[in-house]
């Protein structure tokens, strides 16, 4: 399997690096059969992003579009990075919840920070790409 960074497609074809198109946004699974979304994130200025496994028989090339990478490929480093640091993020996430309903307050903030963190090294991670 390889790994790409996408951006949405809108319903005319186009891709949806300026804005989130509301409804009328799908994946590129035409474009590349076999595609399986695994992260669902945003762009440094909120847009929309996917990261996405396609079979290794998928050709994928590099497409811009007003100066952003609408598919890029990526290494399976690179997603284990982005994947990994969301799941840590989710872990701090689930420990915020949990210490808040259990009423504690402090350490629910520091978990919060921790996730918030994590979350920047993924904002970090993807405006490398």
């Amino acid at each position: 399997m390889a790994y790409i960074k996408h951006y949405w497609l809108t319903e005319g074809g186009a891709w949806a690096v300026t804005e989130n198109p509301p409804h009328s946004q799908h994946h590129p699974e035409d474009e590349y059969p076999g595609l399986d979304v695994k992260l669902w994130l945003h762009d440094s200025d909120g847009i929309d992003i996917c990261f996405s496994q396609v079979p290794d028989t998928v050709g994928v090339t590099t497409i811009i579009v007003d100066d952003k990478k609408a598919v890029q490929p990526i290494t399976v480093d690179q997603f284990n990075t982005i994947d990994g640091l969301v799941n840590d993020a989710g872990t701090y996430y689930s420990a915020e919840r949990e210490a808040r309903e259990a009423g504690i307050t402090t350490t629910a903030d520091e978990q919060k920070a921790l996730g918030d963190a994590k979350m920047d090294e993924v904002q970090t991670e993807i405006d490398a790409l």
